[in-house]
C-alpha cells in the first residue's frame, strides 16, 4: 500500500471523477431534477421523502457503475444489494451523527474508518457486519489523512451552501423583501445541485480511498 495522504486522496478522487464525467453529470442532473419535480408535485414534506428514496436508489446505481468502471465490482446490482447499501448507509450515518453530537472529532473518525463500507457491500457483495469490520481494519493506516480529507470536504460544502444562501438573503434584504428560501426557488435549486455534486464527489472519494488502500490506484499527491 502506498502512503495515503490528503493530497493523494483528492488527486485520486478528481482523476476518478474525470474518467467518469458524463456519468457524474447525469447523476447530478437526474437527482436534482427528480427532487425539484417531486417537491413541486407533492409538496416539501412528502416530496422530500420521495426525493430522498429516489436519491438513495440512484446513488446506489452510481456507486455500482463507478465500481464497475474502475474494475472493483465483483457482483452485479440487485434489490438485495440495494437494501444492504441502504442499511449500511443508515448505520454508518447514525454512528457518525452520534459521534458529531458528542464531539466533532469522533464523528470524523467514524466517517473515515467506515468510509469504504459501501464499496465493500456494493462492489464485493460483503455482508454489512463484515464490511464494517473490514473497513475499520483497512482504513487504520490512513485514518488521519482520511479524517483531514473529509474535514476539508465538509468545510467546502458548508462554505458553498452558506455562500449561496447568504447571497440570496442579502439580495432579498437589500430589495426590502423577506428572505425566503424554498426548494423550488433558484437558490433552493442551486443548493440542491451543490449538495448532489458533493454527494457524487464523496461517492468517488470512497472508491478512491479503497483503491489507494489496496495499492491499486497510485497517484501523486496534488499538494506535494
Amino acid at each position: 500500500m502506498d502512503k495515503v495522504t490528503i493530497g493523494s486522496i483528492f488527486g485520486a478522487t478528481l482523476a476518478l471523477l474525470g474518467r467518469n464525467t458524463a456519468l457524474i453529470a447525469a447523476f447530478v442532473v437526474a437527482v436534482s431534477a427528480i427532487s425539484v419535480t417531486v417537491n413541486w408535485a407533492l409538496g416539501a414534506t412528502f416530496g422530500g421523502i420521495v426525493g430522498g428514496i429516489a436519491s438513495f436508489v440512484i446513488t446506489y446505481l452510481l456507486l455500482h457503475r463507478l465500481l464497475l468502471a474502475e474494475g472493483v465490482a465483483e457482483v452485479g446490482p440487485s434489490v438485495a444489494g440495494g437494501f444492504a447499501f441502504f442499511g449500511a448507509s443508515l448505520l454508518a450515518g447514525i454512528g457518525a451523527i452520534l459521534g458529531f453530537v458528542l464531539l466533532i472529532v469522533p464523528g470524523l473518525i467514524l466517517w473515515a474508518r467506515w468510509s469504504i463500507v459501501n464499496v465493500l457491500v456494493v462492489g464485493k457483495g460483503m455482508p454489512v457486519s463484515e464490511a464494517f469490520s473490514e473497513s475499520w481494519h483497512m482504513t487504520k493506516p490512513g485514518q488521519w489523512p482520511i479524517v483531514g480529507f473529509f474535514l476539508i470536504v465538509i468545510v467546502i460544502s458548508v462554505a458553498a451552501s452558506l455562500g449561496i444562501s447568504g447571497s440570496a438573503i442579502f439580495s432579498a434584504v437589500a430589495a426590502g423583501q423577506e428572505p425566503v428560501i424554498s426548494p423550488l426557488s433558484l437558490t433552493g435549486i442551486a443548493m440542491e445541485l451543490v449538495s448532489n455534486c458533493m454527494n457524487a464527489f464523496v461517492v468517488g472519494a470512497c472508491i478512491a480511498i479503497y483503491s489507494q488502500l489496496c495499492g491499486n490506484n497510485p497517484i501523486d499527491d496534488i499538494f506535494g
